[in-house]
């Protein structure tokens, strides 16, 4: 051979490695030959075999060809109609975890490469961005600069394994054929609030033509909005019969714009006689995803400790049913989020034995706000769901009542107030929680008041053995029994305030000259009858979308929204202390125990 080689143990195996120049093999036996390629060059993919018959002085020339690995990268931009297209301006950066070199590396359009950090860099266009001779490894895809009016993409990870790309996750398109699709999302953009009209559209309208005045300009004699803080956000209207009939246009499933929201008539009542006018109540076009439905046999929702809660927002979508017919109109939501599902909360799945829509796994028991204790922001088709309320302000407001009540209606509620509680599972476990004995004391309770609760855990795995069960069971069940603790078994403290009745009220001269009254906004609240100093959060707010004014705020807690959580920051120094719990005793085997009654012996730990 005309070349280094290595010839195996049993003289039939000669292995060498390619060169600048044809490798001339002389003096070979006849037979029959194969031509394996071990291992090709980095950034190549390994060529298939070639077979050869060689017989005697014969002169046989086999030639390889290896092909670059090559991966196409395309931008996508989502619109909001749900059409897509090719996004460009987006800068993608490709980060490789691995030890080869970057030798071999080509391109269809311009690269940044950088060797010493093993990244490659490139500006999406028009045009699909072809790279070739990426080594086989991991690799990590960022967008690290996106348009104005786009949502960046998530990380995109994924494998190339032999010049194929496998393993890949998180993307927002697809990978089909080492192409790799990645799709950004359309900001909805913002609405801007027009005092001045009140406007109702056809059920009909598309997505993209709520910036007319649809159907008309409505005159009613009364529209107000309410919003409460993480629950319901409705409009109420009530309009004469007039002479344009102007009247008729509000029905059912049609759409009113007051304050640059979108709220759809779900309720409407006409009065003829003495009133002739016709009233209607409408829902934030938010709760449109109601009509949406994940039916209980589909994918199950699984809360997965420290998994993103954007994830689990598109894998709600991608789980709803919509079932959109062609001459049906359909409307795109877009979300973000900056949460997590916490560490120590429990793997679950989310309850669905009746099927659920997405607002419900979002809002309902149990759902994404109760575990995470997140705040719910809505703006037409767009959400989010964050630690703090976006677009909400810390310090709006710095406020002090003294005697003068005027316009202020100061509201304790201790219905649900418990100081111990236990809850109990369908495992024999038990988990007990009370106040800190300062915390009751705080809020003048003169005596305990005791409450239990039973929780109901089921497993669908049927590797998990008994313990496993149990043991799982316990975990979900301290978390919603602290869960359950802290949302229900506190006072309420709150705040009502009638602004066209507080404009008398000097207490209040400060904060009625604000023009600001957003739900999410928190300040500060000193109550010198209560002696206290009181951060408090605005969780309700009424408004006339006639006059533009807001007519009614609450500060604090009330029971007016769907979950109190993240709100019990009126009520300063609560905090839960865990008295006990139990759990169950096993062998050397990890086996239960039981007594002769065939019950499992249960241990008690006690915490001072």
């Amino acid at each position: 051979v005309s070349q280094d080689f290595t010839l195996s143990d049993d003289k039939r195996t000669i292995t060498f490695t390619s060169g600048n120049s044809p490798v001339v093999f002389t003096r070979i036996p006849s037979g029959n030959y194969i031509l394996h390629e071990v291992s090709a060059p980095v950034g190549y993919v390994v060529s298939e075999n070639a077979s050869v018959h060689v017989s005697q002085n014969d002169s046989i020339s086999i030639e390889f060809t290896n092909t670059p690995t090559a991966v196409t990268f395309t931008k996508f931009a989502q619109n909001v109609d749900g059409t897509s297209s090719v996004f460009s301006g987006a800068v993608l950066e490709l980060r490789y975890i691995g030890n080869a070199s970057f030798d071999n590396i080509r391109s269809s359009g311009k690269l940044d490469i950088n060797s010493s950090n093993k990244t490659i860099s490139w500006t999406s266009s028009e045009s699909d961005t072809v790279i070739s001779g990426l080594p086989d490894g991991s690799y990590e895809l960022d967008e690290i600069y996106t348009p104005d009016g786009f949502v960046s993409a998530e990380t995109i990870t994924f494998d190339i394994n032999n010049g194929e790309v496998i393993n890949a996750v998180n993307t927002f398109g697809e990978v089909i054929d080492n192409h790799i699709k990645i799709y950004n999302k359309k900001f909805q953009p913002k609405t801007v609030f027009q005092n001045e009209y009140i406007t109702i559209y056809d059920s009909a309208t598309k997505q993209n033509q709520f910036i007319t005045h649809g159907l008309g300009v409505l005159a009613p004699t009364e529209c107000i909005v309410t919003e409460n803080a993480n629950g319901k956000w409705e409009l109420s209207i009530t309009h004469p019969f007039d002479s344009d009939n102007k009247y008729q246009y509000i029905r059912e499933n049609n759409i009113i714009k007051a304050f640059g929201q979108l709220f759809v008539l779900k309720t409407v009542a006409y009065s003829s006689g003495e009133k002739n006018e016709v009233t209607g109540k409408a829902e934030h076009i938010f709760y449109q995803q109601n009509d949406w439905w994940i039916f209980p046999d589909s994918e199950k929702i699984l809360f997965v400790p420290n998994n993103s809660v954007l994830n689990l927002l598109d894998n709600i979508d991608a789980f709803s049913a919509k079932n959109i017919a062609p001459n049906q109109t359909h409307y795109d939501f877009i979300w973000d989020s900056d949460m997590t599902i916490p560490e120590s909360y429990p793997l679950r799945v989310f309850p669905n034995s009746e099927g659920a829509s997405p607002v419900s796994v979002i809002m309902d028991s149990g759902g994404i706000l109760d575990i995470t204790s997140g705040e719910l922001y809505r703006d037409n088709f767009y959400f989010s769901i964050r630690k703090r309320m976006e677009n909400s302000n810390d310090n709006a407001f710095e406020i002090r009542i003294g005697n003068n009540l005027r316009g202020i209606r100061r509201n304790i509620d201790i219905t649900t107030v418990c100081t111990f509680f236990k809850g109990y599972d369908n495992y024999g476990n038990w988990f007990a929680v009370s106040w800190s004995d300062e915390s009751v004391g705080s809020v003048g309770m003169p005596h305990s008041v005791i409450r239990s609760k039973k929780f109901s855990y089921t497993f669908d795995d049927e590797s998990m053995s008994d313990f496993d069960k149990a043991d799982t069971a316990a975990k979900l069940l301290e978390a919603d029994t602290m869960l359950f603790f802290e949302q229900n078994c506190k006072p309420l403290i709150s705040y009502e305030v009638d602004l066209e009745d507080v404009q008398h009220n000097p207490d209040f001269a400060e904060f009625n000259n604000k023009p600001d009254y957003r739900v999410g906004n928190i300040g500060v609240l000193y109550d010198e009858r209560l002696n206290q100093k009181i951060t408090l959060k605005i969780t309700k707010t009424i408004k006339d979308a006639i006059t533009g004014k807001t007519t009614s705020v609450i500060f604090g807690d009330n029971r007016s929204f769907t979950n109190n959580h993240g709100y019990n920051s009126a009520v300063i120094g609560f905090t839960p202390v865990i008295r006990s719990k139990s759990f169950q005793i096993t062998d050397s085997s990890g086996a239960f125990v039981y007594d002769s009654e065939n019950n499992a012996i249960v241990q008690e730990v006690t915490y001072e």
